[in-house]
């Protein structure tokens, strides 16, 4: 179909790990917008009209998507409904969203920031931003979400936070599961 995205496999042309991954992925890319995520996520189908709405505002460089987490997501086969809950083919609130004190907080912080200039924290696993910025993640640098937002900050460009835009992450049920999880991450 004519609006539908082709997928490339493309074969890491630098360092290897997420820096390299990303940036071989960035020098591909040939829209005028990119959309970063990672592969243990799940983005809801109205998330990307919601994120690209902010993108109307030329000072906008990097927008992110709001972060959700629930107990898994489902899995290749699974019926709808078997973990998190869809409605009309979009991710609603699950029954066992597992959203704490501190997620319920610092989505708040991202939206006070972004209303008031710019977002400082970012979610890297819906991550959007302009081509024409040119930005590169640094090799050696972990945190490539907040280091390309801020290499948008530096060139003038606000960085917003799409309320409403959200993507799904399962949250590990168990401390075991979590020290695996952030091991797997920090190994990204």
């Amino acid at each position: 179909q004519k609006d539908r995205p082709v997928l490339r496999l493309l074969r890491n042309a630098h360092e290897p790990g997420k820096a390299g991954a990303i940036r071989t992925g960035l020098e591909a890319a040939r829209g005028d917008l990119i959309v970063l995520t990672d592969a243990d996520v799940l983005i809801e189908k109205e998330a990307l009209p919601r994120a690209l709405a902010h993108f109307d505002d030329p000072r906008t460089g990097v927008v992110c998507g709001e972060q959700a987490y629930c107990e898994r997501l489902p899995q290749g086969g699974e019926a709808p409904g078997d973990a998190c809950t869809r409605q009309g083919g979009a991710l609603m609130d699950a029954p066992d969203r597992a959203d704490g004190l501190y997620d319920r907080v610092m989505r708040g912080l991202r939206k006070l920031e972004s209303r008031l200039d710019s977002t400082f924290a970012v979610h890297g696993q819906m991550a959007l931003f302009r081509k024409s910025l040119c930005l590169l993640p640094r090799p050696g640098v972990a945190a490539d979400d907040v280091d390309l937002s801020l290499q948008a900050r530096r060139q003038g460009f606000r960085i917003r936070y799409a309320e409403g835009a959200r993507f799904w992450e399962a949250r590990p049920p168990t401390p075991a599961a979590a020290r695996r999880q952030s091991k797997r991450h920090g190994m990204s």
